[in-house]
Order: C-alpha cells, then structure tokens, then sequence
C-alpha cells in the first residue's frame, strides 16, 4: 500500500512539474508572439506588453490541465477528512445498532456505501470544479486580441 502512495506520489509531483514547463514555455513565447502580432497588423501599437502578457496567458497557458491539478490536490487534502468523518458517523450507527458483526467497519457493507459515497463525492467535486472552470473559461487568442485592440467579441 506504501508503494502505492509513493507512485501516486511521484505521478502528482511529475504532473506538477510538467504544468510547471508549460507555464515557463508560454511565458517564454509572449514577447516572440507580441512582436509577431504587431508586425503582421493584428495587434495596435498602442496594446502594451504587459497587456498583451495577461491576455497571452491567459488565452494561451494550459489552464484546464492546472485547475484539474489543483482540484486534485484539493481532493487529496479533504479526503482524509472524508474517510475520518465517513467512519466516525458509521461507527456511531454501528454502536446503537447493537454492533451487529456484519455492519462493522471493515465489512462488506462498510466498504460498498464507503466507495458509492467516494466515487459521488468524487463525480460532485469534478462537476464543481469544472463547472467554476467553464463559467471563467477565458476566450481564444484570437478574441482576446480583438478585445486588446478595442474590437467587439467573438470567435
């Protein structure tokens, strides 16, 4: 079990790292593609490279894949929580039942309601945490320079 956590472990901190890159490499490109814009007339002289940066990246930067990280750390944290609380409200019910041996922690039943209620938590957690992402979705390069340039929205 130990080897299991030190694998997600790893896995969690290369998926951090690799979000890391990406957010270097899209920051890398902002002045390349800021000077390109301006050169082939897409963007207004008068946008500056600040401006432009925050745009950029917020078009540009792999947002989805870091708020799924983020939202994976979230879980990771509450979880314990969760399996704490989860067994402390079952063992209360298992103590006024009369501690019947098949309703003990650990049991059959136990372990089924434990990964029904984990995996709906899961799905209600990932429908949050998307739904936050979708509402604030920024627009694509092309709109974010239109609204740079002072141009009405759309794709």
């Amino acid at each position: 079990m130990a080897q299991l956590g030190i694998l997600i472990l790893v896995a969690m901190v290369g998926w951090g790292a690799f979000l890391a890159y990406r957010w270097l490499g899209t920051m890398g490109e902002v002045g390349a593609m800021y000077v390109r814009l301006q050169d082939i007339g897409e963007l207004n002289g008068d946008v500056g490279q600040d401006d432009f940066r925050t745009a950029y990246l917020r078009a540009e930067g792999p947002r989805f894949g870091t708020y799924l990280f983020v939202s994976l750390l979230i879980v990771t944290a509450i979880f314990p929580f969760f399996l704490g609380l989860f067994d402390l409200v079952w063992g209360f019910f298992w103590r006024r039942s009369g501690e019947l041996p098949w309703f003990e922690a650990g049991e059959l039943v136990h372990s089924l309601i434990l990964a029904i209620l984990t995996v709906g938590a899961m799905f209600c957690f990932a429908y949050v945490s998307m739904r936050i992402y979708h509402q604030n979705r920024p627009g694509s390069l092309k709109s974010e320079v239109r609204r740079l340039n002072g141009e009405a929205h759309g794709d």
